[in-house]
């Protein structure tokens, strides 16, 4: 939505709740199968762990110049070690998803091949890694989570 000047600006309060009421009576209607909803909505969970690890990962790789700049970035706000333990926590609770969601989609399970070189960058985490000896574990992070997606939705496809 623009706004006069030409800035874009947030939607009126109402617009987005009447859209998701507007869009849900029409799926009811067409009969769409909320089990359908559900494994999507757990493999979206999953990939957005994973995203998260990303972030903190990045926000680890970057605590110097974040401290520099005054910036307040996770890592600074959490600490070094708490923020380590989120980006371990987040791998683990996207697998953690995955597992749940390989009891109602049993090809999600294909996607577990990607928890073996995800070891890598989490071993580099919670071993003390700093600065330019993140930056693999950022990329990794990412590149798996690519896949993780991918897989995760041809399961879905194929369920």
């Amino acid at each position: 939505m623009v706004e006069r000047g030409g800035r874009v600006g947030r939607p009126a309060l109402g617009v987005l709740p009447l859209t998701s009421v507007l869009v849900a009576s029409v799926l009811v209607l067409i009969g769409f199968d909320a089990d359908a909803w559900e494994r999507a909505g757990l493999g979206w969970l999953g990939v957005a762990c994973l995203t998260g690890a990303v972030v903190a990962a990045r926000s680890l790789r970057c605590v110097f110049p974040d401290q520099v700049a005054g910036r307040r970035s996770l890592a600074l706000r959490l600490g070094d070690a708490p923020t380590r333990l989120v980006y371990a926590g987040l791998v683990a609770a996207a697998y953690a998803v995955l597992g749940g969601l390989a009891l109602t989609a049993p090809w999600a399970a294909v996607a577990l091949v990607t928890a073996l070189p995800l070891a890598i960058p989490v071993w580099r985490v919670r071993s003390g890694a700093v600065s330019g000896q993140l930056d693999p574990v950022v990329r990794d992070t990412a590149l798996i989570t690519l896949n993780y997606g991918a897989l995760v939705g041809l399961a879905l496809a194929l369920s």
